[in-house]
């Protein structure tokens, strides 16, 4: 296994709440041992944005990528192989900082971990849902892994747009390319990962997130 010293922080379409959120970003990834901060995004202006709030935090190095053709994660993924190298690493879609627990997670078994929330009769707003295979208290082996997905009668684990993943990722989306829409890229890319490495589902219990009921 190995330390997350890299974060990567799509910024896409419409500037999403995490942009709102620098200051506790930030802060967090300070804590828990984070050097460089990857914001990728094809809206203009963030990188002027995400600097002014960088000023009292020069502890940690940023780097943002502007691409206006980026527009799903595999994509944003991709853009960060430089950065990247050998090392797993924690991307973050939302700003419901929880990246803490799922690093803990990762140093404990080695394996990348999805941050996931359980929620009845629900359909994932955005970041998709796990079937599990096993689960252990809150640590759940993963079955299977959908875009977007609605349970009524069972517990539904929705993906909360956090993991730390392991570099090998970049290999699968690489593949995935002209096997998988842009939209399907990166669920597909973690689905061949989870068939040739371990792959965790981890719930935090404090993690709050919107759904559609």
């Amino acid at each position: 296994m190995s330390e997350v010293l890299t974060m990567i922080v799509p910024v896409l379409g419409k500037q999403p709440f995490i942009m709102n959120n620098l200051t506790a970003l930030f802060k967090e990834a300070i804590e828990i041992g984070i050097k460089d901060i990857v914001f990728v995004t094809d809206i203009e202006g963030i990188a002027d944005t995400v600097l002014l709030n960088w000023v009292n935090h020069k502890q940690l190095n940023i780097h943002c990528i502007y691409d206006s053709s980026i527009k799903h994660i595999g994509e944003t993924v991709l853009c960060c192989k430089d950065y990247i190298k050998d090392e797993a690493f924690a991307l973050i879609l939302d700003n419901e900082l929880q990246i803490k627990t799922l690093i803990n997670q990762h140093l404990e078994t080695g394996a990348s971990i999805i941050g996931v929330q359980s929620v009845h009769n629900a359909k994932s707003k955005e970041y998709g849902v796990i079937q599990p295979s096993s689960h252990f208290s809150s640590l759940y082996g993963i079955k299977e892994i959908s875009n977007i997905g609605y349970v009524e009668k069972e517990t539904t684990l929705i993906m909360t747009g956090q993991y730390i993943l392991s570099p090998d990722i970049m290999r699968y989306i690489k593949k995935s390319l002209d096997r998988a829409s842009a939209s399907e890229l990166f669920y597909q890319a973690v689905r061949l990962l989870n068939d040739y490495q371990r792959v965790f589902a981890f719930e935090a219990t404090v993690l709050q997130k919107e759904v559609l009921i």
